[in-house]
């Protein structure tokens, strides 16, 4: 386990966004297994975003004579994700969105939350940053804040074993969310 801290968010690039959320409490404890086992989930799924990112990105810049097939591709390829994001168990499809802030090394969400985590408590956080994920990413952590604000409460969670790979390409991902912003307030008047 890593050195434990109290606020995960005050460095680096932030992913804000209403996602949906949802946690579970991990009284008993997490095994190494459970933490390998959602390292290479989260591994995949952020991957298959990013690549997904990247595919659309190269698609604007491809020359015209390739544009129709490419398009159609990614059409195919878009409805195939929207299917299988459908055949997610109806516990998951049930996810409230909340408002967040999403860093490498934790996450802070706020809303009409319930259960209401407790300060200390040990959960599984399962995030959908995108729809066309076919599942979200499971991260373990524990609860360093609870505050009550306008609405609600707001929570904050420290990421516990994370793993490089995955912190990488979350901040692969939390950077390229960033240079989208930074490029829609320049293209404004």
């Amino acid at each position: 386990m890593k050195k434990r801290d109290h606020d995960p968010l005050s460095n680096g690039l932030l992913y804000q966004a209403i996602l949906p959320l949802r946690w579970e409490g991990a009284s008993g404890g997490v095994t190494e297994q459970q933490l390998v086992a959602a390292e290479d989930h989260n591994e995949r799924m952020l991957q298959a975003l990013i690549t997904l990112q990247e595919r659309h990105l190269e698609s604007q810049e491809e020359e015209q004579e390739n544009a129709p097939e490419l398009a159609r591709i990614e059409a195919k390829l878009d409805m195939l994700m929207e299917l299988v994001s459908q055949l997610k168990p109806q516990r998951e499809q049930e996810e409230g969105r909340f408002s967040l802030k999403l860093g490498t090394r934790g996450i802070s969400w706020q809303g009409c939350l319930s259960p209401l985590p407790q300060k200390d408590q040990s959960l599984w956080l399962y995030l959908q940053l995108d729809e066309r994920l076919p599942k979200p990413l499971q991260l373990f952590g524990y609860v360093v804040t609870v505050e009550d604000v306008v609405g609600g409460h707001s929570i904050t969670l420290v990421f516990e074993d994370l793993g490089q790979r995955v912190m990488d390409l979350l901040g692969k991902l939390i950077f390229r969310q960033h240079r989208r912003e930074v490029a829609l307030k320049r293209s404004r008047p």
